[in-house]
């Protein structure tokens, strides 16, 4: 565990990358991987990697596009979780040589559980959902940047329509807002038909007993919580940001919307609730998609290569840092 504190955090991971001699340092999340970067460029490390997993939502020589410039001057490659996200630095004039594409991978068989109806019975009854309920699974921290509140904005507009009461949305993964929008739910009117479950640890099982799953993000590098989704066989709906449209092909395996549009959101709602057929088409869809595209296998496989590329064969079993 790095120790709190930027300078603290330089000191302690140069120690232990001076330690340990890795051939290659890999680093994820900001600000962690500019200490990681620093920290394994004064350790004489040759081989830096980076993976950007958010966009940047600035514009070019904003403060925090010269932070980017100068970290990704620094490293080897730069390994972007969507098309979106190299699009958007390849713009930005940020590393075009040295970029490329590898999506975050799912484990297919942890996300492939079967809806054993004596299994989803029980969930079902621990959350207080009928067997006739359609569930809306909403998994993303309740952020600004998430929107979260979206969902329940679009479901009180549908207070009046014939299906609304079959709806049950379920709130995944807690958050800053979380109690802002359990508030607004109940002056929306709409707490019964929401729970507010918090961070979970069974989320393949929060999605076998949904219907369907959904982002309403405002800006997303890929939006992971979709491809496990649609790796459990969901059709999805999601804002036209970032990476959504690469996971959720409107029409196809869901359907897109624009961020804040609550009327559009409602009414995907009500077409998705209404035609089970085209929930199984759009769900089968996903989950190909996910075996073509975001499998664990495949993209742990791609990792390697890129590996192997800067330090030679096996170097998956040298010694190597995550940042």
């Amino acid at each position: 565990e790095m120790p709190a504190g930027n300078l603290r955090g330089l000191i302690h991971l140069y120690r232990l990358i001076r330690q340990e001699r890795p051939d290659i340092v890999h680093v994820h999340f900001v600000p962690t991987a500019y200490i990681g970067i620093l920290a394994a460029r004064l350790a004489g490390v040759r081989t830096i990697i980076w993976t950007r997993h958010g966009r940047l939502a600035k514009s070019k020589f904003s403060r925090s596009w010269f932070r980017v410039k100068l970290a990704m001057w620094l490293v080897s490659y730069v390994v972007c979780v969507s098309d979106a996200v190299r699009t958007e630095l390849s713009d930005l004039d940020l590393r075009r040589d040295r970029m490329g594409t590898i999506s975050l991978g799912v484990d297919l068989d942890r996300y492939a559980i079967a809806r054993d109806n004596a299994a989803r019975t029980v969930l079902r009854t621990e959350l207080g959902i009928s067997p006739n309920d359609f569930v809306i699974a909403v998994v993303a921290q309740a952020r600004p940047e998430k929107q979260t509140d979206l969902v329940l904005r679009a479901l009180a507009l549908a207070a009046d329509e014939p299906w609304y009461e079959r709806v049950v949305v379920l709130m995944v993964g807690g958050g800053a807002l979380d109690k802002d929008n359990q508030e607004l739910a109940r002056e929306l009117g709409v707490a019964p038909r929401v729970r507010f479950l918090g961070v979970r640890d069974d989320v393949p099982q929060i999605y076998s007993i949904s219907d369907v799953a959904g982002l309403t993000s405002l800006t997303e590098g890929l939006g992971l919580a979709l491809v496990e989704a649609c790796a459990s066989g969901l059709p999805v709906f999601g804002t036209q940001v970032g990476g959504i449209p690469e996971v959720c092909i409107d029409g196809w395996n869901g359907f897109l919307f624009p961020p804040g549009d609550a009327h559009r959101l409602k009414n995907i709602i009500a077409r998705l609730v209404n035609d089970p057929e085209l929930r199984a088409r759009m769900g089968a869809r996903g989950r190909t998609l996910v075996e073509e595209r975001y499998s664990l296998k495949e993209c742990v496989g791609r990792l390697i290569a890129l590996y192997e590329q800067y330090a030679g064969p096996g170097v998956e079993s040298r010694s190597g840092l995550h940042a």
